[in-house]
């Protein structure tokens, strides 16, 4: 309901790009009793309300924008891929899918396009990679996969200025080596 408001706000302070880093929607599972027209119908509301804004917005799925596990519905009112990135200047952004990867971060499918993407674009002025979930979360029980830790090898040898995530309700930043999460 207040998605209008919200969008009204940040087009006053006039960004440049837009990155929102998921869960647009209230989705999930047809066993949960959610319905594809009701993915649909929310789909049907929430891009055209970014596509009245006068910048470039760039979006992520977060794990509530999955239906039945995929990204399909998604991805056909994008048009990109879960995962994508693109340049603004000499600025390199890449968008992850983190949200259905399971135990890893991402996929193996995701992580070979990282590794190239990273590769062909090693010589950009700043490497920023957004995310939905956090790499490394604050909560002091979970356990870090070690994927997580060879991503992290791999932002520092491409030298990323920085990880974005916005799963989490709470701000939180940390520094970890030159990359700050």
């Amino acid at each position: 309901k207040s998605l209008p408001e919200v969008l009204s706000e940040i087009e006053s302070r006039k960004p440049q790009i837009i990155i929102h880093t998921g869960n647009a929607l209230y989705g999930g599972n047809t066993a949960d009793g959610i319905l594809e027209s009701d993915m649909l119908r929310q789909l049907n509301i929430f891009f055209p309300m970014l596509k009245s804004l006068n910048t470039a917005v760039y979006t992520i799925p977060g794990d509530k924008d999955y239906y039945n596990g995929s990204t399909d519905l998604y991805s056909r009112f994008t048009g990109r891929k879960p995962g994508y990135s693109f340049n603004y200047g000499s600025i390199h952004f890449i968008c992850l899918s983190s949200s259905g990867s399971g135990e890893s971060f991402i996929d193996g499918a995701q992580l070979e396009w990282l590794k190239n993407d990273l590769n062909e674009f090693r010589d950009s002025n700043a490497i920023f990679v957004f995310a939905h979930h956090q790499l490394f979360p604050d909560k002091k029980k979970v356990k870090i996969p070690e994927s997580n830790e060879e991503l992290h090898k791999l932002f520092l040898e491409y030298n990323v200025k920085a990880v974005f995530s916005g799963s989490e309700k709470d701000y939180s930043t940390k520094m970890k080596d030159s990359i700050k999460y």
